[in-house]
């Protein structure tokens, strides 16, 4: 697999250099020279990409001569999440690949494509597919419906209030829903309270956010159903596909070449967690060579599925989504929040923390009734436990906290200046 990645390395390289000056400049800086291989010691001596060098190149990036088979090109706007949305330019290959790779997800978990499909996801025009009926197509996506007849499948816009999306998936009554992870937490936490049954559901998958623990934990005891997970990202599309018979990933090595580097930007061993850098192989649109996707993923032992393909054990969250701590320390916070809200006996419905300084952090909260002093200060020691320092805690009481404009939520959020 490797050879295969690294010999069409060298077909992207020979293009980019004869067609973008920029990204000629750092393959001579890196030692290449058109018409050699490509091997892991050049790879390494490639500078990464940031979104700065994408905000900063703007359209020098793009390349003026695209092979005629690559088909047409389309422009792919980043959510921004961070602070930094970037545009991407693709060719038809690229989706070519991406489709592929979704049906790869299919095989591999033995869906039922005649089934129904139920998507509560971002809708780029908010007052479409909005509760009660939301939005209904005969097929589920293009990437079955070119070559299959699937069933029918349903899409709400994920600004739906968490009740009204319950009452919309008890009359849709899909086989399977896909949604983003903190949301179906929030959905499988409604559903338990007010005792819905799903009796359809065989699935439940999960895209656009970290998947933790807690989520799958919740979802095994209120739908006794697996979550199945995709990491994914708009520059580079389909990164990583769960496996089906273990709750790790597989990268996905046809269609991006993926290293997982520590903080000296060397390769991790099993076991070993950092920042995630992918390469597009057959983007030849624009080069995304190397480029920090600003994630953190661990890397896992070789499958015994037999798959062959490499492995992330888990996804992490974003560098934005680090604890730091007074010390300097960074540590991703995992604050199980309605653990402590059943401890310290407090109506929580969804919470959101801040961190502006190394001793200040805000706790916003949406709660069914305000809290008492004593819950307060219940829910306090608790989180000073598991954040293992006592910091300022703050806390504001919303009626609702929104997500970000592509409809993804962060549960730990910091306002710190954190390194690339």
């Amino acid at each position: 697999m490797r050879e295969h990645q690294f010999r069409q390395l060298s077909l992207l390289f020979q293009h980019f250099w004869k067609s973008v000056p920029w990204c000629r400049e750092r393959l001579k800086k890196a030692g290449y020279k058109p018409g050699t291989g490509v091997t892991h010691e050049l790879m390494n001596r490639i500078p990464l990409m940031t979104r700065d060098d994408i905000q900063n190149t703007g359209n020098a990036l793009f390349s003026p001569s695209i092979p005629k088979e690559h088909g047409n090109t389309e422009f792919i706007q980043t959510s921004g999440s961070t602070g930094k949305p970037v545009r991407i330019k693709r060719s038809n290959i690229t989706e070519f690949f991406l489709q592929s790779l979704m049906l790869r997800d299919h095989y591999w978990h033995e869906r039922n494509l005649g089934g129904k499909l139920a998507v509560i996801r971002f809708v780029e025009d908010q007052n479409k597919a909005r509760a009660p009926n939301g939005m209904h197509a005969k097929g589920w996506s293009p990437a079955t419906d070119t070559i299959y007849r699937t069933g029918k499948s349903s899409l709400l816009n994920i600004h739906t209030p968490v009740r009204e999306q319950a009452e919309w998936l008890l009359r849709e009554d899909p086989d399977y829903l896909l949604t983003y992870p903190s949301n179906l937490q929030a959905l499988a936490q409604h559903i338990r309270n007010s005792g819905i049954h799903c009796p359809k559901l065989v699935e439940l998958r999960t895209i656009g956010e970290t998947l933790d623990d807690e989520t799958r934990e919740i979802c095994r005891e209120v739908f006794n159903l697996p979550v199945v997970d995709i990491y994914s990202a708009s520059e580079v599309g389909n990164i990583a596909l769960q496996c089906p018979e273990h709750t790790h990933y597989h990268i996905q090595s046809e269609s991006v070449y993926v290293e997982i580097l520590n903080d000296d930007d060397q390769p991790c061993a099993p076991g070993e967690v950092g920042r995630v850098v992918v390469t597009a192989l057959h983007n030849l649109a624009m080069p995304v060579i190397r480029y920090v996707q600003e994630d953190y993923a661990e890397v896992g032992e070789p499958c015994p599925c037999g798959r062959g393909l490499p492995v992330l054990r888990r996804i992490k969250a974003r560098a934005r989504n680090m604890l730091t701590l007074p010390s300097g320390d960074q540590v991703w916070p995992r604050l199980r929040i309605q653990k402590f809200a059943s401890t310290a006996n407090a109506p929580i419905v969804q919470v959101q923390f801040v961190q502006h300084t190394l001793e200040d952090i805000e706790v916003r909260i949406v709660t069914r009734e305000s809290l008492d002093h004593q819950q307060e200060q219940a829910l306090t020691e608790l989180l000073h436990q598991a954040l293992e320092y006592p910091f300022n805690l703050t806390f504001r009481y919303h009626d609702e906290i929104q997500r970000s404009k592509n409809g993804k939520y962060e549960e730990f959020i910091s306002k710190l200046d954190q390194p690339v």
